[in-house]
């Protein structure tokens, strides 16, 4: 996961060409993407490749987030950016291979996911509602189909999640189906419904962050301006999201979590070789000249890339991700983890 991100080579698991309109067109709401952190707390990780392109089941977290729009007939993008801000203009360019059109805006300073939202408030000028969405959660396809297909209420929208631990994220007060109140970051040893940073909104957000003062952490906070639309009046309305359909991404291990619920809920490719001796159990993925050898044992959900070689007689245990190029040699035992692309593990991890 170290390996500096060149173009689109990162892109590894195969997927199908998105549906496009016999004219080509855009349609739908448009969606913007705040993709400009640094992700200091995903370090040695995410120091020189922008965190959003980390992998997840062998393909870079944010192309996952924007493949699922599409798929949700939202094909209209705005992504914010700030580091590494050029890996992914460069990762992906106008949008046309996924399907849509993405532009970008540069947010200036990393001032807080208010000051993000205000950045691109001229190119959501018009629309009379969009979707906003944090570019570092993993969101599973049914999440945001359920989002979007939501999105024609005349309230406004806010996706929630049951967590274990609630102290990382905006705890949310509910009511009803309504949110009472949002407190970020609250230390609680309780399970608890927080905030999983996708929201449907209007232009009234716009005069709300001119309202938002900084935070305690010197961040204007976009559930500090949502706050305020509360307090004057407005409803948000929550949508759930089941266990698996969102991971929010903060740490290292949350990627494996991220990583086990993607292979659970992604199609099952056999594009590789399997010698004879090989024993394949559960969903197992086999990418485009990949090659398993003899003796070796695969217990899905497990995701081997492109010309990866895995045995002989190695063992992958659930949750396994291999990206391109990995070799894993004999008698090898690798489980519940993500390998970074041409890797050689020789001993059990």
């Amino acid at each position: 996961m170290e390996r500096q991100i060149r173009g689109n080579e990162s892109y590894e698991r195969n997927t199908p060409a998105p549906e496009t309109s016999p004219e080509g067109t855009v349609t739908g709401l448009k969606a913007a993407i705040l993709a400009a952190g640094r992700g200091e707390r995903l370090w040695p990780l995410a120091e020189k490749n922008p965190k959003h392109l980390l992998p997840i089941g062998g393909e870079p977290l944010l192309q996952r987030t924007v493949r699922a729009f599409v798929q949700a007939e939202v094909r209209e993008i705005v992504m914010v950016v700030q580091f590494e801000a050029e890996k992914i203009k460069t990762f992906f360019g106008d949008g046309q291979r996924l399907g849509c059109k993405i532009r970008y805006v540069k947010q200036k300073r990393l001032g807080g996911t208010a000051d993000a939202v205000r950045t691109c408030e001229n190119e959501l000028r018009g629309e009379d509602r969009f979707l906003i969405v944090y570019g570092d959660n993993y969101y599973d396809q049914k999440a945001l189909d359920k989002f979007v297909k939501s999105s024609d209420s005349k309230d406004l929208l806010m996706g929630a999640a049951d967590v274990k631990d609630p102290s990382r994220f905006g705890t949310l007060e509910v009511k009803r189906g309504n949110i009472v109140s949002i407190r970020e970051k609250v230390a609680s040893g309780n399970v608890g419904v927080v905030n999983a940073g996708v929201y449907v909104l209007d232009k009234s957000i716009f005069s709300a962050i001119k309202k938002t003062r900084k935070s305690k952490r010197g961040e204007f906070e976009l559930t500090d301006s949502l706050s305020l639309q509360i307090a004057e009046g407005r409803r948000i309305r929550t949508i759930p999201f089941g266990k698996g359909e969102w991971v929010g991404i903060t740490y290292p291990w949350d990627l494996l979590e991220a990583n086990r619920s993607a292979l659970d809920s992604d199609e099952e490719v056999r594009d590789g070789q399997t010698e004879p001796g090989v024993h394949l159990k559960g969903s197992v993925s086999l990418s485009k000249g990949s090659r398993v050898k003899s003796g070796s044992y695969i217990e899905g959900p497990v995701y081997v890339g492109e010309s990866a070689v895995v045995g002989p007689n190695a063992y992958l245990r659930p949750g396994t991700s291999l990206g391109k190029g990995v070799k894993v040699g004999a008698g090898c035992e690798v489980k519940n983890k993500t390998v970074s692309s041409w890797t050689r593990p020789r001993f059990p991890i």
